[in-house]
């Protein structure tokens, strides 16, 4: 039994457990790639289309050698900006082991979630060291915990879904984990920080002074700090301010001196934050991501408190009873997840995110989000313990445990069956649906060849040379990635003036300009390649052609 599980074993079923969940996460990108005719291109979608392509896109650049990435999908000629560096560090890494930005991006997905998912395990030992049924429930709360299924929509439609359901929602499990790398890159660094300074705290807590090690911690605390806030400045935010709390919650009736050596580790998060959180800033003033934020601002994201109730789900009947038993064991590193998850579902009900520009969504995040799982924990230690004092100790704490558990997962099991359902069927309309039936997943070679071939061309003008490719073809999307140009369209953010530049190439390829307005729409738009299946065009010159396209030069 779990009580009994010797640690080597102990050990294994992590690991199962681990790889078991990194492979379903990304389920839809393997079922694909085993089932991709050799006449075919895989590309491996992952998650939305557009924005898989845009990330994918910065894993090329930094593949060619810029950490700094162009924006690709506009024909304004902009600077390159760093915003986007841990992708492009990604592409580069891929590259040097012979990799492709489409693999570099599932590769990287998938090392990332399973150490993400065996860091979880690291988090719950630190919390119950002693205590084996525990953390491995901790663990595997904090993996599984979903929300309710919609019984209606079931008994209706026959069709499980799942309730509270919003943009960037955490509460599903396969959410919290994600379709991109820096989300779980993300994770594992807040979780890193945070076990780095509860250490810390713990161990000048004990001793009263400082080691050689603590000052190698303190070192690294300050690195993580920085690179993690240029990757996520509003989870940085959140969690200084808990490292803060945490450390006037420790300090409080302490002497002077003692206070001022306990602020030291929190301080380090602080003053190291500040260069990523002005770069941050900075790299944010860049025009295309002006505009996707003020596009990510009017996203009309509201959760009543019982939306989130039901995308919590089972566990929020088990979290209330856990809150008291597990502050009074109060740790630095229970506190310290503890603030930073509550502050992280305040700040989120606060007009705070509207006053400053930002979706409440950003302040919610798997690392903050998981205090509810380890609330839930002790929430089953803790009626446990009830159960076996009103029963006078005829329902063994053992019994208690494992019945809450496995009622938990069969509560759960409908939910994890919805997210792994929607990976594969490819009837759904999910996030999913576009990934597995785009044919952008699986492009034809021919096609591939051409965009290659066109990657080796010279810019024809002055300025970068914008692709603009034909609207009966699906391929605008495709050029960044396979060429390293900039498309004239193929992103509804990312391309400014989306609207305006559809219907531009709509009455280009139509014949409906006259031959001064395509030349003025042409040279306006630093337009020097164009890709359809047609054989001629105004103003251009036939360079490539094969049996799926044809490429000109302007």
């Amino acid at each position: 039994m779990i009580h009994r599980l010797p640690k080597r074993a102990e050990t294994l079923l992590v690991f199962v457990i681990s790889v078991g969940f990194t492979l379903v996460n990304s389920l839809h990108v393997i079922t694909q790639w085993l089932t991709n005719a050799p006449d075919r291109v895989f590309t491996g979608i992952a998650q939305y289309v557009e924005d898989y392509f845009f990330y994918v896109d910065i894993m090329a650049q930094g593949a060619s050698g810029h950490l700094a990435a162009l924006p690709h999908f506009t024909s304004e000629q902009f600077p390159a900006s760093f915003i986007y560096w841990y992708n492009a560090l990604i592409g580069w890494t891929g590259h040097v082991v012979g990799l492709s930005p489409f693999a570099s991006y599932n590769i990287a997905l998938i090392t990332f979630v399973f150490i993400l998912c065996f860091l979880w395990y690291v988090v719950s030992k630190l919390i119950y060291p002693t205590n084996r049924f525990a953390r491995l429930t901790c663990f595997f709360f904090i993996l599984s915990a979903s929300g309710f299924i919609d019984i209606n929509n079931f008994l209706i439609h026959k069709r499980i879904d799942l309730f509270g359901q919003f943009w960037f929602s955490p509460a599903p499990a396969f959410n919290r984990l994600g379709a991109v790398p820096h989300q779980a890159l993300q994770t594992i660094l807040l979780i890193i920080l945070i076990i780095c300074f509860s250490h810390v705290l713990s161990r000048l807590v004990s001793k009263h002074f400082f080691s050689k090690s603590d000052l190698s911690l303190l070192m690294l605390l300050a690195g993580l700090s920085f690179l993690t806030s240029t990757m996520s400045p509003i989870q940085m935010l959140l969690l200084v301010s808990a490292a803060l709390l945490t450390t006037i919650w420790l300090a409080h009736s302490t002497r002077r001196v003692q206070l001022l050596m306990y602020i030291m580790p929190a301080s380090v998060l602080l003053l190291a934050t500040f260069p990523g959180f002005f770069l941050s800033y900075r790299w944010f003033l860049h025009p295309i991501f002006v505009v996707a934020r003020l596009w990510e601002a009017s996203q009309n994201v509201y959760v009543s408190i019982f939306s989130m109730i039901l995308a919590i789900g089972p566990i929020v009947f088990l979290i209330p009873f856990g809150i008291i038993s597990f502050l009074k064991n109060a740790t630095p590193l229970r506190v310290t997840f503890f603030l930073y998850g509550m502050l992280s579902f305040i700040v989120f009900y606060s007009p705070i995110p509207k006053t400053i520009g930002s979706s409440p969504t950003r302040w919610i995040h798997p690392a903050p989000y998981a205090i509810l799982a380890i609330l839930a924990t002790e929430g089953v230690l803790t009626v446990s313990r009830v159960l076996y004092q009103v029963s006078r100790k005829k329902i063994p704490l053992v019994i208690g445990h494992r019945s809450l558990v496995i009622l938990y997962f069969f509560l759960t099991l409908p939910a994890l069956y919805s997210q792994i359902d929607a990976r594969t069927n490819t009837t759904l309309q999910t996030v999913f649906t576009d990934a597995l039936t785009s044919n952008l997943n699986h492009v034809p070679r021919p096609v591939v060849e051409a965009l290659m071939w066109l990657k080796n061309q010279p810019d024809t003008i002055k300025y970068h040379s914008v692709v603009l490719t034909d609207p009966s073809l699906p391929y605008d999307i495709l050029v960044p990635v396979f060429t390293g140009k900039i498309s004239f369209t193929g992103h509804t953010v990312h391309t400014l003036y989306a609207e305006v530049k559809s219907t531009l190439r709509q009455q280009f390829f139509n014949g409906e300009m006259s031959n001064v307005e395509a030349q003025k729409f042409l040279t306006d738009h630093h337009i020097g390649f164009a890709i359809s299946k047609k054989q001629m065009l105004p103003f251009a010159t036939k360079i490539f052609s094969n049996e799926s396209l044809s490429v000109f030069a302007f």
